[in-house]
């Protein structure tokens, strides 16, 4: 059998020489096993205490193990990168373990937290130096984010003169059934009470709203005429305490239509006897009025659709003449052109209002 031919030891075959090899090949089996042995371990040259099982450690190695080994943090001060992980202590343990993100939230309060026991259900509050318990919700403190609800699940809290912003009450049974506060309507500067009675209510659009007020003042006419849209179908005009300059005057009405108070022969008015004056150029309300001190007018006017262009405006008048005990001499008073009725003016037949309280209100629709 001729001799293996190859570089390292894995050229060698186990099984020669075979018998009947000649004796004379058998040092070159010998060298030729040398050689490889050799070649396959050039750099040995010296003992090799390993173990088989401590070589095969190496089994599966593709790179230089230094190389990794250079890569990894060192035992002392080791920097760390990625997103390292370790055990999560207890609450309360002390030592120099280190603190996982789990453990430092756990116990980022507890060393500043008031006693605990007894306390359920309460806020905690501060001074700016000292935490306590409060059983009180401080709006100060705590501002809850745009969305969210105040809640708790026992007990009551109390709001003491906190300030609340865009305050919506919501129903807890039903989220979706909302009541907010709109505060559009106040003078900025002003701050207003909402007192309830002591009695079980429900809120409700009042019958009637004061929508403006004028007040006389030796006024020559009282224009009313800020007030009068759709926004409800009946208005009131509420007159008190009128007195005038001049004895023995009347106290007339004229409507603004087009833009203009019309001061032709368009109106007419029925009297308290049931004669119907027409074509007159104003609404008689009162006749022969007194100056004397302890005299005054009061009335209320009613007037319906002031925006409805296609009927005449007609006014209900009720009131007094307190020198004489007399109603209105006319009770009932029309304009006979038709258009949308911006406004309504008061005056003498001679002289000025000295004094007078004019009111008009909104009649809420169904």
């Amino acid at each position: 059998m001729a001799l293996e031919t190859g570089t390292y030891i894995s050229a060698l075959v186990a099984t020669n020489p075979v018998a009947g090899d000649p004796k004379s090949q058998g040092d070159d089996h010998i060298r030729f096993t040398k050689e490889k042995i050799l070649e396959t371990f050039p750099n040995i040259t010296g003992a090799v205490t390993a173990t088989h099982t401590e070589l095969n450690y190496v089994d599966g190695v593709t790179s230089a193990i230094q190389t990794q080994i250079d890569l990894k943090a060192p035992i002392a001060s080791p920097t760390f990168t990625g997103v390292p992980q370790g055990p999560t202590a207890d609450t309360g343990d002390t030592g120099t373990q280190l603190a996982t993100l789990d453990f430092v939230i756990a116990t980022s309060l507890a060393g500043t937290l008031p006693g605990q026991t007894g306390n359920a259900s309460k806020f905690l509050t501060t001074d700016g130096t000292n935490a306590s318990w409060g059983a009180t919700l401080d709006l100060d403190v705590v501002a809850p984010a745009a969305g969210t609800r105040i809640a708790t699940t026992t007990g009551t809290e109390t709001l003491t003169d906190k300030t609340a912003t865009d305050l919506i009450l919501a129903d807890d049974a039903d989220p979706t059934k909302k009541a907010n506060f709109v505060l559009s309507g106040v003078t900025a500067g002003q701050n207003r009470a909402l007192t309830i009675a002591d009695e079980a209510m429900t809120l409700f659009t009042p019958y009637a709203r004061l929508l403006s007020k004028v007040v006389a003042s030796n006024s020559a006419t009282v224009d009313l005429e800020t007030t009068f849209d759709s926004t409800y179908d009946e208005y009131l005009i509420v007159v008190s305490g009128l007195n005038i300059q001049t004895n023995s005057t009347d106290l007339r009405m004229r409507m603004k239509i087009g833009g203009s108070y019309l001061t032709g022969a368009v109106y007419r008015y029925r009297s308290t006897a049931g004669s119907l004056s027409s074509s007159q150029t104003e609404i008689e309300l009162f006749n022969g009025l007194s100056t004397a001190v302890n005299v005054n007018v009061g009335m209320t006017i009613r007037l319906d659709a002031p925006t409805d262009t296609s009927h005449r405006h007609t006014v209900q008048i009720s009131g007094f003449d307190s020198n004489s005990c007399q109603p209105p001499t006319n009770p009932t008073g029309q304009c006979t052109t038709t258009g949308a009725l911006t406004g309504i003016r008061f005056y003498m037949s001679s002289g000025n209002i000295t004094n007078g309280n004019f009111k008009v209100f909104g009649i809420r629709k169904s």
